[in-house]
């Protein structure tokens, strides 16, 4: 009977042995011989053992199971059915010359033997082939894997790397934008001082115009101090932001700061809404930056004698909302999307204001954001997280 050795040749995992098998006896040829030579002695030990010793012949046929069980094993239906065969062939042989007449099985006997021989061969090798086919199914499925992965990291990498570049751009492009929009701002105030200086210079300048000029130097010289300590105060560490505020207090206060101001314009402030048991997780002195900065953005856009500015705050879940609404005349649509970066701004000053907010809010691990803008005015909403909630909203988008 002719073997097709083409699948059980093939090399698979499980035939390689984890250290106990050597590598000669992995290969197919060694295996075979191994079968082989115990089938030899099995077959040897028939002989020599007396025909009249049934019990002895019994527990060899019983054994010979060993040499077919290994041949499906390694080698498939093909090699479990071969050699079941050969071990009926060669016991054809034995019974005939040996024990004619001494076995007590009989013809019928052995002929059962045969086909559990075959059965046991075929049965062990379609196992054996079907965990062979599983493993080499899961084999290739963890090499597409690995390339998968391979790629994939390959591409995570690229991207990565890619990012970072974007960052490095966009960091290079904020500071550019920051220099830019602070050498405007410093700019201006300087040519008014050295102006003025220029003027009162000259010995043919009156008394009056030195008066008035002196007032034109000392005022553009407390607009450059304040446009350098706005600029200071965005870029300062968030450190001094630790602390704890109670959100009414610190909104009273900002309505003491901004009498004068909503005073000329007859601005109404209302706070009632905003409980006084609310506290949140920032400092008392960068709060009152942050609520300052939104009431005189609030202020400058509300109109005159008719404006109004309240003040809403609950909690939801873990957070703390806080709102502001005005009546103005709401954000430029060209503005919108930039209102929070430094040196964007659609009226008289900075830009820094709302900068500076975000950056404190930010640092608190809480974000601020435009919540409705129109021609019928602005809430700007203010999200802080509870005390013990941990930080990490941070989003000022």
């Amino acid at each position: 009977m002719a073997i097709d050795h083409q699948e059980s040749v093939a090399s698979h995992p499980e035939d390689e042995g984890s250290g106990a098998e050597t590598s000669w006896f992995s290969s197919p040829s060694a295996r075979w011989t191994a079968l082989f030579v115990m089938l030899g002695v099995l077959t040897v030990a028939h002989f020599v053992t007396a025909p009249d010793q049934s019990s002895l012949h019994d527990f060899l046929f019983k054994l010979t199971y060993l040499p077919i069980i290994l041949a499906g094993l390694w080698f498939g239906w093909r090699g479990g059915f071969f050699l079941a065969l050969l071990t009926g062939l060669v016991y054809v042989v034995h019974i005939r010359l040996q024990l004619s007449g001494h076995h007590l099985h009989g013809v019928t006997g052995f002929l059962l033997e045969l086909v559990l021989y075959l059965l046991i061969g075929l049965v062990v090798g379609l196992l054996s082939d079907r965990q062979r086919k599983f493993q080499d199914r899961l084999s290739t499925a963890h090499t597409d894997l690995q390339r998968s992965f391979a790629a994939l990291r390959e591409k995570t990498e690229a991207l990565l790397e890619a990012e970072e570049s974007l960052r490095r751009a966009d960091r290079f492009k904020a500071a550019g934008e920051i220099a830019s929009g602070l050498a405007h701002e410093v700019r201006n105030p300087l040519g008014g001082i050295v102006g003025a200086a220029e003027i009162l210079a000259k010995p043919e300048t009156d008394d009056q115009a030195r008066a008035e000029f002196a007032a034109v130097l000392t005022r553009e010289t407390k607009r450059l101090d304040r446009v350098i300590t706005q600029f200071l105060d965005f870029a300062r560490p968030g450190s001094n932001n630790e602390g704890t505020s109670k959100l009414r207090e610190e909104i009273e206060f900002v309505e003491k700061l901004t009498a004068g101001p909503r005073g000329k314009k007859q601005t109404a402030f209302d706070s009632e809404s905003v409980p006084g048991d609310i506290t949140v997780p920032i400092s008392a002195d960068a709060l009152r930056q942050v609520l300052l900065n939104l009431t005189l953005n609030a202020l400058s856009a509300v109109p005159t004698s008719t404006g109004r500015i309240g003040w809403q705050a609950e909690r939801d879940g873990k957070l703390v909302l806080l709102r502001i609404e005005d009546n103005g005349h709401g954000i430029d649509a060209d503005v919108r999307d930039r209102l929070f970066e430094p040196f964007v701004t659609s009226r008289e000053g900075t830009g820094l204001g709302l900068a500076i907010v975000a950056r404190l809010m930010n640092d608190v691990g809480g974000s601020v954001i435009v919540e409705r803008t129109d021609a019928n005015g602005t809430v700007f909403r203010l999200t802080f997280p509870m005390i013990g909630a941990g930080r990490h909203l941070g989003d000022t988008q």
